[in-house]
C-alpha cells in the first residue's frame, strides 16, 4: 500500500508514508484526478487531513476520494473550487502520517517497511537489500539487489522464513 520510499522526495518526514499524488483537473469545481500507490484502500474516503507537498512547500489539506469512471479516483481538496486552484496542485505529493494506516493481520506488511531491508538466507549469506516490489496478481516479487546481482523473491511462505522490519529478512536456501 505504498508507494516510492518517502526518503527518495526532499521534504518528506521519517514518519510519513507517500500515498499518491495529484495528476490532473476533474471539472468545473476544483475537484482533482488523483494517482494513489494503493488505487484499493478507501483511507481517504471520509476525508482525513493529509499534507500535500508541492514544490517544496508542505500544505495541511483535508482531502476527500471517491470513485470516479473506470479505473479513475477523484478527490476533492477543502478550499479548492475552482478548475484553476486545481491545476496549480498538479504534481502535489499526497503525504499521511504512518500512525494513521490501518493495522495489518499478523505477517503482513506495509512495502514502505520492507524496502531497503537487508535479506539474508538461512545460511547467512547476503543477496542484497530490497529495492523494489513488484505486485503481480497473488504474488509479489521482491528486487533484491546487490552490488553484483539483481534478484526476484517471490512473497511466498515457503520462501520467506522470517520478516523483521527494521532489521532484516531471511529467505530460503532453497
Amino acid at each position: 500500500m505504498t508507494g516510492p520510499k518517502s526518503k527518495d522526495l526532499p521534504g518528506v518526514r521519517e514518519d510519513e508514508l507517500r500515498y499518491g499524488r495529484i495528476n490532473g483537473v476533474f471539472g468545473i469545481r476544483g475537484e482533482v484526478r488523483l494517482f494513489l500507490y494503493n488505487r484499493e484502500s478507501d483511507l481517504l474516503a471520509d476525508g482525513p487531513e493529509v499534507t500535500l507537498l508541492h514544490e517544496g512547500k508542505r500544505r495541511a489539506v483535508r482531502i476527500k476520494s471517491r470513485s470516479g469512471a473506470g479505473k479513475r479516483v477523484l478527490g476533492r481538496l477543502n478550499g479548492v473550487s475552482t478548475p484553476e486552484a486545481a491545476r496549480a496542485l498538479i504534481g502535489a505529493e499526497i503525504l499521511i502520517p504512518t500512525a494513521n494506516l490501518p493495522a495489518l493481520p499478523e505477517d503482513s506488511y506495509y512495502h514502505h517497511q520492507l524496502l531497503g531491508l537487508s535479506v539474508h538466507t538461512e545460511s547467512g549469506e547476503l543477496l542484497g537489500t530490497i529495492r523494489e516490489i513488484h505486485t503481480s496478481g497473488n504474488v509479489d516479487l521482491w528486487l533484491v539487489k546487490s552490488r553484483d546481482a539483481e534478484i526476484y523473491i517471490p512473497a511466498v511462505g515457503e520462501e520467506i522464513i522470517s520478516v523483521q522490519p527494521g532489521v532484516g529478512v531471511v529467505v530460503s536456501d532453497g
